[in-house]
């Protein structure tokens, strides 16, 4: 029983130390040679993206924005992420010259399964991307921070990857009193500035 009980103590400790990527990293954005890494952290907290031999520092604030430059086009690229004193990894890649090709992804209506939302997103990923369209439906109610939690949490892998696109205007709008509508905004193709509903 001692054992188990020290377990137990242990854990209020570690919820109180707060999680650095509650959601992301994730990618916004993207350019030829530069591309957008956002991610969300409780409490806030200062951060640094490394990528292609650069670092880019962030403020100590709860939703990161950090806009990286320098990069070539069409390239893929390792990157990482630093903060609180854990590192996220992901890997991006730039939008290519306009006469290249490239690869996208369409999906949508994640909001009610996250067992099936989870298998599409692992069958995405084997499919490697350059980016994410996403035609809508992405929580079941844009009110509620759980939902948006819940489907940061399914989909991290796949958008610390690729740059995920959102078709405007289809159901759920993000309220804007939803704490999660600061953070999910990018995926809503907004621009960091807009206030508009998308």
């Amino acid at each position: 029983m001692r054992p188990l009980l020290f377990v137990a103590l242990l854990a209020p400790a570690a919820a109180a130390a707060g999680e650095p990527f509650l959601k992301g990293p994730y990618l916004q954005n993207v350019g030829k040679t530069e591309i957008t890494v956002m991610w969300q952290s409780d409490p806030a907290a200062p951060g640094r993206v490394r990528v292609g031999g650069q670092s880019f520092d962030a403020p100590a604030t709860p939703i990161h924005e950090v806009r990286v430059t320098g990069l070539a086009p069409g390239r893929r690229y390792a990157y990482t992420v630093e903060c609180a004193g854990k590192t996220a990894a992901g890997e991006l890649v730039t939008a290519p010259e306009p006469s290249e090709p490239f690869a996208f992804v369409v999906f949508g209506d994640t909001r009610s399964n996250p067992d099936q939302h989870r298998a599409l997103v692992e069958r995405v990923r084997r499919e490697v991307p350059d980016f994410i369209l996403m035609t809508g439906d992405m929580v079941d109610d844009g009110s509620k921070e759980s939902d948006w939690q819940s489907f940061f949490a399914v989909e991290r892998d796949l958008l610390a990857e690729n740059v995920l696109l959102r078709c405007p205007r289809t159901r759920p709008t993000p309220s804007a009193t939803t704490p999660s509508a600061t953070a999910t905004r990018a995926c809503w193709c907004w621009t960091p500035t807009s206030t508009a509903s998308p």
